[in-house]
């Protein structure tokens, strides 16, 4: 039922936690931690009414309409806070989820845990939560039909300071060392290769403030990419190590 992505998303969730979903969509996600018994109650949460009665007819379907509610909500502004210990906020643009965040900040104050997956602007909610009294404890990264997507689980309290390859790619991933992120890595160094060649010929003084950008960029993503591989290094290490123990 879930993608590669949503299910992501869902094993980020705590066993036994009550969840709100906003921008619930079809209401899997809560569907799928409610039937598997890793939550035991749910609210499926989305601003349009239309997906809000497929989420409804698919609970209904699965049998626990009396166990996951369904609200109109714009964002948290119907969810009261300590109604969910959970809050999961994925597939929408990182600057929508920022606002999202800082109007149910009585919600999210509350809640144990944000499991967010933003669709663009990934650093800026990073930095977000960094600055707002929550700490990035999980990060992961999925390949879904041929894209990309970054799914973090944060937490109140006050984590490190970042730098700014952590912004750009997850503290967590960086350290822990990750396959498909330096996969990641290596596809993003050539697209701002292939930008920057195309910048060079032109003379505005707009293609050269986004000339230096580019540049800071992949001064970025060559540290990520140092970082990442030897975090998988020493992991690989380990696992050797452990091997021949």
């Amino acid at each position: 039922m879930l993608s590669i992505r949503m299910r992501a998303v869902a094993d980020l969730v705590t066993d036994g936690l009550r969840v709100a979903d906003i921008g619930t969509d079809h209401g899997f996600v809560p569907i799928a931690l409610v039937s598997e018994g890793r939550c035991p109650s749910a609210i499926a949460a989305d601003v349009r009414s239309g997906p809000l009665s497929h989420a409804a007819e698919n609970i209904r379907k699965h049998e626990l309409s009396d166990v996951i509610e369904t609200r109109l909500s714009d964002g948290l502004k119907k969810i009261d806070p300590g109604e969910a210990e959970a809050v999961i906020i994925a597939g929408m643009g990182g600057m929508l989820m920022i606002r999202i965040l800082e109007e149910g900040q009585d919600v999210i104050s509350a809640a144990r845990e944000l499991i967010l997956q933003p669709q663009s602007d990934i650093p800026q909610v990073r930095r977000w939560l960094n600055m707002n009294g929550f700490h990035i404890i999980c990060e992961r990264i999925a390949l879904d039909a041929g894209k990309y997507y970054f799914m973090m689980k944060a937490v109140p309290g006050k984590g490190p300071e970042y730098d700014a390859a952590d912004e750009q790619y997850g503290y967590c991933l960086l350290n822990a060392g990750d396959r498909l992120l330096q996969k990641y890595l290596e596809e993003e160094a050539g697209k701002l290769k292939d930008i920057r060649q195309a910048l060079i010929i032109q003379t505005t003084e707009k293609s050269r403030q986004r000339l230096k950008e580019i540049d800071l960029l992949q001064q970025i993503n060559c540290a990520a990419q140092e970082r990442n591989q030897k975090a998988l290094d020493r992991r690989d290490g380990s696992d050797d190590s452990s091997e021949t123990d």
